[in-house]
């Protein structure tokens, strides 16, 4: 998902400028990467992370409509809600076709001399007063500056490089539905949706685009098991639960489950700054669940980070010696309450 409805308007800013990224790189590419959808908020009462989205985004200025439960279902008959039902109606609210995105920024990297080697795993990271030397499965190199975005590997990473920071592996799990009427389900009739559970949970879903149904999820945020990537039956029956209440189109039983990584930080922010001991190497991760809506965005960020260039968007919320990360988890856990994620 992309979108201008966050629940921290400092965040509004860098996702416009995530907008002008993917569309350069379409036209670089010529092939669609974007899909302008809508964006539909949902809340079933008074909930604390809605509220905070509408609040920012009028700080913001994004322009929006607050929609009450009869004029949801005016506009999008879809959506069987209950009483007290509310939503934020944004018009840019969209959806990255994420296999296009990455191949297109790999055939972008590759046209601007970028050599790509894939299936090489990293075994050693070695740095000195000169450079960093990596051990990999192919042999070993030398080089003067190092980028690491290692996803759900970071930690792993980060301790071999002298740095415990309080990171959380969780598994997510989404779920694909058939719509019993694929053209009502559309992405030109139904947004994005983001329904806000209270608390610190979100469920979200798209509209039938490529795939034979559409995805859902319910957001899990529980540590993970290494190498456990089996669905979770659990999250699947309250996602079948939740169909059967608010979505009456949807065949009420999943076809398919998929699971994932969230890298978390305990504020939800990102990590995207130096190492504190070894300034040739950037560290870019964590990125909670809501990264990858800003990837051509920061990509540009992190070359001028490595080049001694100023980055043209501020990444000082970014650093990796906030109070978030420098405290431990457990006292920082509960900052979460900007509902940044999806």
């Amino acid at each position: 998902m992309i979108r201008l409805a966050y629940g921290d308007a400092a965040y509004i800013p860098l996702c416009r400028a995530a907008y002008a990224a993917w569309r350069q790189l379409e036209e670089e590419s010529g092939e669609t990467l974007l899909t302008i959808t809508g964006g539909l908020d949902l809340a079933f009462g008074e909930v604390p992370s809605w509220r905070a989205t509408q609040a920012a985004m009028v700080q913001a200025r994004v322009p929006h409509e607050v929609l009450d439960r009869d004029e949801i279902k005016q506009h999008f008959p879809q959506f069987s809600l209950p009483d007290g039902a509310q939503g934020l109606l944004q018009s840019e609210g969209g959806v990255l076709h994420a296999d296009r995105c990455l191949a297109q920024l790999a055939s972008s990297a590759r046209r601007h001399g970028v050599v790509l080697r894939e299936g090489e795993d990293v075994l050693a990271i070695t740095p000195s007063a000169q450079g960093i030397e990596l051990m990999t499965s192919q042999g070993t190199c030398s080089v003067g500056r190092l980028v690491t975005a290692a996803g759900a590997a970071t930690a792993v990473i980060l301790r071999r490089l002298g740095l415990d920071l309080p990171l959380t592996m969780s598994k997510e799990q989404v779920a694909f539905f058939r719509p019993k009427d694929p053209v009502l389900h559309g992405p030109g009739r139904l947004p994005i949706f983001i329904l806000h559970l209270g608390g610190v949970l979100l469920s979200s879903g798209f509209p039938h685009l490529r795939e034979e149904g559409l995805k859902l999820m319910i957001e899990n945020k529980r540590p993970a098991h290494d190498g456990d990537d089996r669905p979770d039956p659990e999250l699947v029956a309250r996602l079948e639960a939740q169909v059967g209440r608010i979505l009456p189109g949807l065949e009420p039983k999943a076809f398919g489950v998929e699971t994932c990584r969230y890298t978390l930080t305990p504020d939800e922010d990102f990590i995207i700054d130096r190492h504190p001991g070894h300034k040739h190497i950037a560290i870019v991760s964590a990125c909670s669940g809501h990264g990858f809506k800003f990837g051509a965005l920061f990509g540009e960020a992190v070359a001028d980070l490595v080049t001694n260039r100023p980055p043209r968007i501020t990444l000082d919320p970014f650093r990796i010696d906030r109070p978030a990360l420098t405290q431990s988890h457990a006292a920082s856990h509960g900052i979460n309450i900007r509902r940044k994620t999806s």
